[in-house]
């Protein structure tokens, strides 16, 4: 069971070898890498796609509160649902369920690291205290074409939370230092998760 859901994970860690990384702060202008001869021919979004498909009842941590920025209080709990780590990237998978009624519409500033910032998700943040360091999601150029950005290799956050649908999210970061096994989780407006294992493959 373990194995068989580990392979998305791994995809989306050799995506980000192949794509262009910014540094650990988010803040470095990426540059091209060629991908690799023998890897799969997949894009990012089929990967992303994989990753976000996965059904798994295993959470490391979890932390319940309110999604920041919103016009209306947002009761919701994340779950940490996997951090997988190689030499390559660093791969986070959440599970976000809507403690409400029903369903509701939300804005897309809840991982934002501010209340203006639409679809930022650096409000997300992995940290090892023991050297000091804190790392924001990786950037990568999803699209060779003039008219793309440098995006955040992660799944779209959901801007439509239904308490009977909970929600997968993924998000690649920098590959850690090979003697990290443990990291905190930053998420805007929850409480600090610490001391979270990371599964190295």
């Amino acid at each position: 069971m373990r194995a068989a859901r580990r392979a998305p994970w791994h995809a989306v860690v050799v995506l980000a070898s192949v794509l262009l990384v910014a540094g650990c702060t988010g803040d470095d202008a990426p540059s091209p890498v060629d991908t690799p001869s023998g890897e799969p021919d997949w894009t990012a979004t089929e990967l992303i796609e994989a990753v976000s498909a996965q059904e798994d009842d295993e959470v490391l941590r979890s932390v319940e509160g309110e999604l920041a920025y919103q016009d209306v209080p947002t009761p919701a709990r994340f779950e940490v649902v996997d951090i997988s780590a190689d030499d390559q990237a660093t791969t986070l998978v959440l599970r976000l369920t809507y403690l409400g009624d029903g369903d509701l519409q939300v804005s897309s500033t809840y991982l934002s690291p501010d209340v203006r910032l639409a679809h930022d998700v650096r409000g997300l943040a992995l940290q090892v205290p023991a050297e000091s360091i804190r790392y924001q999601p990786t950037l990568a150029a999803l699209s060779t074409a003039p008219e793309e950005t440098v995006e955040c290799l992660c799944s779209d956050l959901s801007e439509q939370v239904d308490a009977a649908t909970p929600f997968l999210f993924t998000a690649t970061f920098p590959a850690l230092d090979p003697a990290t096994r443990s990291v905190d989780l930053e998420l805007a407006g929850f409480p600090l998760i610490e001391d979270l294992p990371v599964d190295r493959e």
